[in-house]
Parts: structure tokens; sequence; C-alpha cells
């Protein structure tokens, strides 16, 4: 299903595509299950872009975390400079050094939809809303997972 397909099937049963606050518990607990079971799928998540004012939400209109501890590490074919913020002054980090990899979703995108993949084991990645995942639904009410 793509990414608006997956919301409107978890709509349909009842419920809306899962969503990760700041709390780690819900992620480390959903990471262990898949370990513990074996998932190799990819799964659409209820976040995207919205716009370059609002940024990535979720569904349910709360902003994203950016960066770790969620988002997965992406090589890229080219290599940028990782710049540092101090003292509202940019520069950039080891004399410039050349990175190839960068923290998912980069600054500009064309990957508008969340998943969790098991190519990035499962931490969060910008994709292209278009592409065929699975939806990862929860039901209202249902309690948030417990870390184990």
């Amino acid at each position: 299903m793509t990414w608006l397909e997956s919301r409107a099937f978890c709509r349909a049963i009842g419920g809306d595509m899962f969503i990760l606050g700041d709390d780690l518990g819900p992620f480390t607990t959903l990471l262990q299950h898949f370990a513990v079971n074996g998932v190799t799928a990819d799964f659409w998540v209820g976040g995207r872009f919205i716009n370059e004012t609002s940024g990535w939400m979720w569904v349910d209109s709360t902003p994203l975390t950016m960066g770790s501890p969620f988002w997965a590490v992406r090589y890229n074919e080219g290599c940028s400079t990782r710049p540092v913020p101090y003292l509202n002054h940019t520069h950039p980090a080891n004399d410039g050094a050349c990175y190839h990899y960068q923290q998912a979703p980069p600054a500009i995108t064309s990957r508008h939809c969340v998943a969790s993949t098991y190519q990035h084991y499962f931490y969060l990645t910008d994709e292209n809303c278009f592409s065929k995942k699975s939806p990862l639904c929860v039901m209202p009410g249902e309690k948030k997972p417990q870390a184990t």
C-alpha cells in the first residue's frame, strides 16, 4: 500500500497509523518485537513532511523528533561537510572533513513520508509516499507498549 492507502486502511478499521512521541519506550518495544519475531517487512508509520513552515509532523499534528535516536543513517554517493552551530555561527566540523553518511531526513528531500524499514534496522526513514509498504496501525485506547 502507499502511505495514503495505509492511512485510509488504519482509519477504516477504527484506528490510525503508529506514531512516536519523545518517549523511547514504545519505540524500543517495537524494535524488540520485530527482532524477536524475525520481522523483515517495511512499514508505513504516521509521519509526513507537511511544508517548509510546519516541517515533519505526526498524523496527530505533533512534530516529529528529528535526529537520534529515531532516525536512520543513510549513505550518500557525494560527500558533504557537517556543520556545527556555535554561538549563533555555523562552521564545518573537523576542518571541513568529507562525510558520506547523513542522518535521515536530509534538509532537502522528495521523500515526504515516514517508514520503519528492515533495510535501516527499523529506524525511521524518509520514503517516497507512493512506494508500497505495510501499514503499522494502532487502535484507539490501546495502552502504549511497555519496554521489557
